[in-house]
């Protein structure tokens, strides 16, 4: 049994995702919002929620979520990181700039090892 959820878990990694940061609205205000889906975004959030698109990167979802988490541990470590109450991805709004800035130089990291790995 193990093993067929580490085949469809590894499966799983390989499904084209996307990262994003975006700007959002929720009941307690607007947030910028750091995610991955395997949806469009428009998809995934509502027309009256989604402010604006920041940033979007393709990759497959594994990929996609190694970065998320790294990427919400850097903004933890330096104090960006925050949580409404209907989420625990936020970025501060003085962070964005930071966060972009960690994501293109992992991304690139990221996407050199994929490659080699093939």
């Amino acid at each position: 049994m193990s093993k067929r959820l580490t085949i469809a878990h590894f499966e799983q990694r390989l499904l084209p995702g996307t990262l994003y940061l975006i700007r959002y609205l929720d009941e307690a205000g607007t947030h910028f919002k750091l995610g991955i889906t395997r949806k469009k975004l428009s998809e995934r959030f509502s027309a009256e929620h989604l402010i604006s698109i920041i940033r979007t990167w393709n990759f497959p979802l594994g990929q996609c979520f190694d970065l998320e988490q790294a990427t919400l541990r850097y903004a933890t470590d330096r104090g960006y990181r925050y949580s409404s109450p209907t989420t625990t991805e936020l970025i501060r709004p003085e962070g964005v700039a930071s966060i972009l800035e960690f994501i293109e130089r992992s991304s690139d990291v990221s996407t050199l090892l994929a490659s080699i790995h093939v």
